[in-house]
């Protein structure tokens, strides 16, 4: 495609498998897989955090009525509830 440019990368944590995007407060939520946390990106593609959650966390979704980003850990069979600021 002729005039789309890449733009800089954005390190996040060990084997990046999954994303979300909350349209509420613009973040990104990027499921680490080996290193069992989720970064959280803001608008600007800066880090602001990075969420522990179970053993390989494989998906991602946003209930955006309660504003609640879930995590599924596929080795902890567990289901990480995040409540992120607003």
């Amino acid at each position: 495609m002729a005039g789309r440019t890449a733009l800089p990368t954005i390190a996040v944590g060990t084997n990046p498998i999954a994303l979300a995007v909350d349209c509420t407060n613009h973040n990104i939520y990027v499921a680490n897989r080996l290193a069992g946390t989720v970064s959280v990106i803001n608008s600007a593609g800066t880090v602001i955090d990075t969420v522990p959650v179970g053993s390989v966390p494989v998906a991602i979704g946003i209930n955006g009525a309660t504003n609640k980003i879930y995590v599924v850990n596929l080795n902890s069979y567990t289901v990480t509830v995040i409540d992120p600021p607003i």
